[in-house]
């Protein structure tokens, strides 16, 4: 249950971000200011659309892993069995490597359908389709910004997260030197409260980088396929030259 539970709230959690950095982006592509209840009364309402066109690439990519978790271990049982049935372990090993590739195709093919539910108002099934519209003909250049995306959140993260690794372990040291040979639970968590503080800080400000920053470029990606293909500049010029709603 509490996994249940864990899985279902990382699922919320990740569809209202993905709703909220494209209604970040409503205003920012406008050259406006925002505030954050105006974000939340648009991302808000989309959130269980946003849920459902997540579905189908987090379907793929669990079929995926599902196939390669029962492949991996088909095949070492049978290696370690030296049974008749390693060759058709092997064999799915194979058809688990050569269907890699169609995941990640069809992940980039509906990446922009998060944004497409913000910005378009639009279902789960037309997102999807709106998004492989868009994407068509230009897979390889989104495919290549959004990996660069995720490398430089990660990155970012690292580089955020490790000094504050190692200030929370050197500020913890004389408190662990002053415990005695048989410490209690109680004293080595208060010795080591400052080290635990300094890594969820550095853990929380890693995972808000590395989870806003690729949705943000996926969102600016959607506007720029939709300048591209639907010459939607002069329409947003308009818009940035009127006043505010």
């Amino acid at each position: 249950m509490v996994w249940i539970v864990a899985v279902l709230a990382m699922v919320v959690t990740t569809a209202t971000v993905m709703a909220t950095c494209p209604a970040v982006l409503q205003d920012a592509v406008l050259g406006r200011r925002t505030t954050i209840g105006t974000v939340w009364r648009r991302a808000r309402p989309r959130v269980p659309a946003v849920i459902g066109a997540m579905l189908l690439p987090w379907v793929a990519a669990a079929l995926v892993m599902a196939l390669f978790t029962a492949s991996y271990v088909a095949l070492i049982v049978s290696l370690v069995s030296d049974g008749a049935s390693g060759g058709w372990a092997a064999l799915g090993f194979l058809l688990m490597l050569a269907s890699m590739p169609v995941a990640v195709w069809m992940w980039v093919l509906f990446s922009l359908a998060p944004a497409a539910v913000v910005f378009e108002s639009q279902g789960p099934v037309a997102a999807l389709r709106r998004s492989a519209r868009l994407v068509k003909g230009s897979w390889w250049r989104i495919f290549g910004s959004t990996m660069l995306a995720w490398i430089i959140a990660m990155v970012a993260g690292y580089i955020v997260q490790f000094p504050l690794t190692v200030i929370g372990a050197m500020s913890s040291m004389p408190g662990m030197a002053d415990l005695g040979p048989e410490p209690g639970v109680t004293e080595v968590v208060a010795s080591m409260g400052t080290y635990l503080v300094f890594i969820l800080l550095g853990s929380i400000i890693s995972q808000i980088i590395a989870t806003t920053f690729p949705q943000l470029v996926t969102g600016l990606l959607y506007v720029d396929q939709r300048i591209r293909k639907e010459d939607l500049a002069p329409v947003l010029a308009e818009a940035a030259s009127s006043p505010d709603r």
